[in-house]
């Protein structure tokens, strides 16, 4: 179990550990009030690299008990610097604290993308308490962090990417460009109730986020994208 310790709020050096995408001033002020009531928080997570702490988990308090006059906040010290405060703020307040955001989620996506880009989706995934689907999201749109053609899985290993040239559209299997070639040659059988286009639509939809979602963990979505853009506009259209 860590020890607990008393850490001089002048020791701590907040610049750039906010994993959050902004700082809510409404709980900054709440937990001040706190702080000045006695409330016992829970330590916060700082990191020491020999001269200077950096928070891993507990912003908002550090905040909090400045705003009460506070010197110092009770606090488990790990080692390491700016850099492993970030990646376990990344993964911090997923079951505890301020509810994350949307936006919250997608800056500790893009703060484990700047400092891990060679991580998988799975493995930034897990660390980050969101979906691997939109890892993918966030990293389309941080291309510099997509350079590389490995990635290290949430085992630990080291894999290549797969590349492929991107397939032409009349290549796509018949169930992916529409209905099933069987489906289109026939009409239905006798007695069978006809779906509503808005069922076949959500249908044809869920079908191309779980195909995008296993594209995604094989690698090539980059490649693919393309033709899967193409697709959500065709079901949106139809």
């Amino acid at each position: 179990m860590p020890r607990t310790r008393t850490i001089s709020i002048d020791l701590i050096n907040l610049e750039g550990c906010q994993s959050r995408a902004a700082t809510n001033n409404e709980t900054v002020h709440d937990y001040a009030e706190k702080w000045e009531e006695g409330v016992a928080f829970p330590p916060v997570d700082l990191f020491h690299d020999g001269a200077e702490y950096f928070p891993g988990d507990g912003i908002h308090r550090i905040l909090g008990a400045i705003e009460a006059g506070l010197d110092e906040v009770p606090a488990v010290v790990h080692k390491g610097g700016q850099r492993a405060a970030r990646l376990f703020a990344a993964a911090a307040n997923q079951t505890h604290g301020l509810k994350r955001t949307n936006a919250d989620k997608r800056k500790a996506v893009q703060i484990v993308l700047e400092l891990e880009p060679k991580w998988s989706n799975r493995k930034i995934a897990d660390h980050c308490g969101v979906s691997d689907m939109l890892v993918g999201d966030v990293r389309d749109q941080v291309q510099d962090s997509c350079t590389s053609n490995e990635r290290i899985g949430a085992d630990g290993k080291t894999y290549k990417l797969k590349h492929r040239p991107e397939e032409p559209e009349d290549d796509l299997p018949a169930e992916l460009a529409g209905e099933p070639a069987a489906e289109r040659q026939k009409p239905p059988k006798s007695g069978t109730p006809v779906r509503k286009p808005a069922e076949l639509k959500a249908d044809a939809t869920d079908y191309l986020r779980r195909a995008q979602k296993a594209i995604r963990d094989l690698g090539i979505y980059q490649d693919c994208r393309p033709a899967l853009s193409d697709l959500y506009a065709r079901v949106k259209k139809a």
